[in-house]
Parts: C-alpha cells; sequence; structure tokens
C-alpha cells in the first residue's frame, strides 16, 4: 500500500473498527509520518500521551506510534495534513496540550512535496 492510499485509508477509516486492517501498515518500518501522525491523533493518542484518558484496548499501538514519531524513525512521504485543522483545535487548545507535555510533532503541519493536497 503506497503512502497516499495509506493516508486516505486511515483517514477514511472507522476506528471503532477492528484495526486490524490498519495497524500492520502502521507497524511497518516504511510507515510515512504524517500517516503515524494521524493515526495517533484518530486513536485519541495526544489525550492518552498527556495522561487525560484511561488506558483503552489500543494503548500499545498508540505508545508504539508516539515511540516511532518521537524517536525520529519515520519519514514524511510528502502528503499535506494539519493536525490542528483536522481536529478542530482551536489556539487555545493547541496550547494547554503544548502546556501538559504533547510534543511539538505531534502539531506539526505537513506540507505537500509536491504531491497535491488529498481531499
Amino acid at each position: 500500500m503506497n503512502h497516499e492510499h495509506l493516508f486516505r485509508t486511515l483517514r477514511d477509516f472507522n476506528w471503532d473498527d477492528d484495526l486490524s486492517e490498519v495497524a500492520p501498515a502502521l507497524q511497518s518500518p516504511d510507515c510515512a509520518l504524517e500517516c503515524a501522525v494521524l493515526a495517533f491523533w484518530r486513536l485519541e493518542g495526544p489525550w492518552h500521551y498527556i495522561g487525560e484518558l484511561p488506558i483503552h484496548e489500543h494503548a500499545g499501538l498508540v505508545r508504539d506510534l508516539a515511540a516511532r514519531i518521537l524517536k525520529g524513525d519515520l519519514r514524511t512521504a510528502g502528503i499535506a495534513y494539519d493536525p490542528t485543522q483536522d481536529q478542530q483545535l482551536s489556539k487555545v487548545q493547541v496550547r494547554k496540550l503544548l502546556q501538559a507535555g504533547l510534543p511539538e510533532v505531534f502539531l506539526r503541519t505537513f506540507r505537500a512535496d509536491p504531491t497535491p493536497v488529498i481531499e
């Protein structure tokens, strides 16, 4: 699955469903940073990271994604993605997440390079 296809799949995925369809791609060493950040947000990773939500059944995947993102092992694929816009976060919410200890990389805006924005 190429990066753009995985990104579309993750963006449109029903996160209440079984993750067995997307987990292998997210755990792959070839997973793009944009895809990992999108999945981290969709799995409520930021709120688990700062300790506001209890551990859930996908906590292992959330921890793995966070570790790989923070370690810098994932490369960008040139896919446009803005987590703050996607999650409709206000500047106040972004500031509170940062103050609570969420690293800035999880709020990074990714620009298309030269791939067009995926809609």
